[in-house]
């Protein structure tokens, strides 16, 4: 999805969660009621074909409470993102991320659900696929999902990454980009792509509501170009 792009400094500010996020650190009564710091919100729901979020049940729950129709809603839009593990099945790693997120957003609203893909410390075995597995592995996660969902899935990810592991343009896997890209403006960006949807522009964020430092992240367009991102 092309957005507008207006000018930064009516870009809409989000953040990301996990398990990172302990219960007694964040107040959902100051997240939740149209803070210009939280329009948007990714909570982690999975990772490879087994994991689930603890928390996730709750930092859902939290943003989002009971159903309420999306023109009258003053609490953030709030979407799934997966962490992908490369050493396991993209087929059940999309199948177990649908139904974890169809489970937790239990019919209510949902942004546009991400694949996180990027290096995982310690695991040489995820971090060894590269190349045309690496294509091989992106292409059957998206398609499964993409069916599962009945919408486009998009991907967080860096340019040094992409260059490490994709390291060329690959036309089917320009997804919408949530680009990861710690610096001052967004600059730099994978292969292929031409534009960016949500970028993470420091992990060492603060918003009100939330005790500890936390990803924190831009949107480019306008509210009703967030919103028509949820369904």
């Amino acid at each position: 999805m092309a957005i507008s792009h207006t000018e930064r400094s009516k870009w809409l500010a989000g953040i990301d969660i996990s398990g990172h996020q302990d219960l007694d650190e964040v107040d959902f009564n100051k997240l939740s009621h149209a803070s210009p710091q939280v329009r948007f919100a990714y909570v982690k729901a999975t990772e490879g074909v087994s994991y689930v979020n603890p928390d996730a049940q709750w930092q859902v729950g939290g943003f989002l409470g009971p159903e309420v129709p999306l023109p009258v809603r003053t609490a953030p839009v709030v979407g799934p993102y997966t962490f992908a593990r490369f050493a396991q099945s993209p087929i059940e790693g999309a199948r177990h991320f649908y139904n974890t997120s169809k489970r937790l957003w239990a019919g209510r609203p949902m942004l546009m659900p991400m694949l996180d893909a990027e290096w995982r410390k310690g695991d040489n075995a995820h971090n060894a696929v590269t190349g045309k597995k690496m294509i091989e592995w992106l292409t059957a996660f998206f398609g499964e999902a993409e069916s599962l969902f009945g919408r486009e899935v998009g991907i967080y990810t860096g340019p040094y990454w992409w260059a490490d592991k994709v390291s060329k343009e690959v036309h089917s896997l320009v997804k919408p980009l949530w680009l990861a890209r710690h610096t001052k403006s967004p600059d730099k960006l994978p292969l292929g792509f031409t534009d960016w949807l949500f970028w993470q522009f420091t992990g060492k964020g603060t918003v009100s509501g939330i005790d500890d430092a936390l990803d924190r992240n831009w949107f480019g367009g306008t509210e009703d170009e967030l919103l028509k991102l949820s369904k």
